[in-house]
């Protein structure tokens, strides 16, 4: 459990004017980890340094997919399988195993209007 952050050390501050705010978070705790575990100093700042470089790239890939404007992300338990009818269930979970991708293949509903190929929000 994170205990509460006490009064702000000069280490604190630097992490905060270099943004290395994910260091700061959470090194009191990685520290007091390695101290139990007898963690060399070199596990712990790549641990530290493991997680600043994890965080930033989730927010840049958020960042990225909130800039594209891609419409709402629709899982395989929201798909309404009873639109279209003429598509078969077992060809729409295939696509869901996106098994194509490895392939470097793509997978393109082509027809005419009407027949299914955009879901319903």
């Amino acid at each position: 459990m994170p205990r509460p952050d006490p009064t702000p050390t000069q280490l604190d501050r630097d992490l905060a004017d270099l943004k290395l705010l994910e260091i700061a978070k959470s090194y009191r705790d990685v520290l007091d980890e390695a101290a139990r575990k007898g963690t060399s100093m070199l596990e712990v700042l790549a641990i530290l340094i493991g997680t600043e470089q994890t965080v930033r790239q989730q927010r840049a890939l958020e960042r990225r997919i909130r800039q594209a404007r891609l419409p709402k992300r629709k899982t395989l338990t929201e798909y309404v399988f009873t639109f279209p009818k003429r598509i078969p269930k077992t060809a729409i979970v295939r696509l869901f195993d996106c098994d194509f991708i490895p392939r470097h293949g793509c997978a393109v509903l082509i027809g005419p209007t009407g027949t299914g190929k955009t879901q319903p929000t």
